[in-house]
Order: structure tokens, then sequence, then C-alpha cells
């Protein structure tokens, strides 16, 4: 979705690489040697050719640490004008009721979700998911098709990387995603992002058939 550069980028691999030390069989020990030994990478300023530098905040899950599910659900919380999610994982419960609570204080509320998924368990999953959003007022849309973006917009505020709307992404995995506030970047995120894929999918006007099989899915991977 978006090609980065400058400081913000050094944090990546030095945490991959702190990472991979800690599963060495030193384990914890490689780690410590790591972090105080290791080398640190260049940490360059310049922007890309003909692009103004603009503040990123990288924000990840780790052990104990679950920046990208607190930020996510504060935005969502105060949000007062629009929220727009894209997503193809919908499996997180907490983050799908601060969805509908913003709709029912009047926000403008969508999501994006695929037609077809990579994991058959979560498309059935995703269908009790539209219908509850749907049920609730908010507008679903389906894309044509399997989309990988996780993207957030919520009143020009832009999260997007690597999490899923799920329980792993947001206390276990070891996720990274990027946020900025900045005002052109969420215009312009929005207009090839959102607008795109609002234009190209189908939105859900109706209740969608569900079965049993598709609440057991949805009971398995929504547990949180």
């Amino acid at each position: 979705m978006a090609e980065v550069h400058g400081p913000v980028v050094t944090s990546f691999p030095r945490q991959f690489e702190k990472k991979w030390a800690q599963l060495s069989l030193w384990g914890d020990c490689g780690l410590a040697e790591e972090s105080l030994c290791g080398k640190r990478p260049n940490c360059s300023t310049n922007a890309a050719p003909d692009h103004e530098m603009i503040e990123l905040r990288r924000l990840y899950t780790k052990s104990f640490s679950r920046q990208i599910r607190r930020a996510d659900l504060a935005a969502i919380d105060r949000a007062s004008s629009y929220i727009f999610a894209e997503n193809p994982y919908f499996f997180s419960n907490d983050l799908l009721n601060a969805l509908v609570r913003a709709r029912l204080r009047g926000v403008d509320v969508r999501v994006v979700m695929p037609s077809e998924n990579d994991l058959a368990a979560g498309h059935k999953s995703n269908l009790v998911t539209a219908n509850y959003l749907l049920a609730h007022g908010v507008r679903v849309y389906f894309y044509p098709g399997m989309t990988h973006v996780k993207a957030l917009l919520v009143d020009g505020w832009v999260c997007f990387g690597s999490a899923n709307c799920d329980a792993m992404s947001s206390r276990l995995n070891r996720e990274a995603n990027l946020a900025t506030s900045d005002a052109r970047f969420a215009s312009e995120f929005r207009e090839k992002v959102f607008d795109a894929d609002f234009a190209r999918s189908r939105e859900v006007k109706e209740a969608l058939p569900v079965g049993w099989g598709d609440y057991l899915a949805d009971a398995l991977l929504a547990p949180f």
C-alpha cells in the first residue's frame, strides 16, 4: 500500500535481527547480546524523490504490548465523522462492537471485506459478521475476489500494515503497522485505497443467507 523511506524504516530490520537472535539456540541470551552489541542500521532521513517527509508512528504487537489494538480502539471510540475499515479477517469482537457503537452515535462506518477468502472458515465467519454489521447500520462492501489490504481510516487518521482484525494479531503475533494523521497522505490514502475499493466492490443491501456451519466458524474464529 505504501513505499516508506526515512528513519522509521530502520526500526524494522533492527527488530527482526533481535527476534532472530532470540530464536537461536541461545534464546534470551542471544537477544541480550544482539540488543547490547548488535550493529545499528544506518538511520537515513532522506525522503523519496519528489516526496515530502511526513511524521509516521510505528505501532506493533508483541509480548505485553498491544499498541495496534489500543490505538485502533481508541481511534474508533473517538470518531465523530467517519470510519473506513478494510481487512480480509474480521474476527475481533471488541473491534466489531466498537464499530457498531460508533455507528449508533451517528458516525459513517463502512467496511470492505473480500467476497472470496484464502481461509474457507474465514469467509463463513465474514458472512455472519456482515449480517451483524448490516443489522446495526454499518455499510458493508464485498470486494470482488480476495483482498489482503489491512487498513483503517478514522477522521483523517490512517493505520495500515500487517495486522488482521483478529485476536491473534491484536494480542499475540508480532505485527507491525504504520500510522499518521498527515492530512495530505490521509486524503490520498482515502482516494487510492478506500474510494477505489468502494467503487469496485458490491455493497450488501440485505441480510445474507447463513447456516449453522457459518455460525460455528464465526464462534471458533472470533472468541474475543
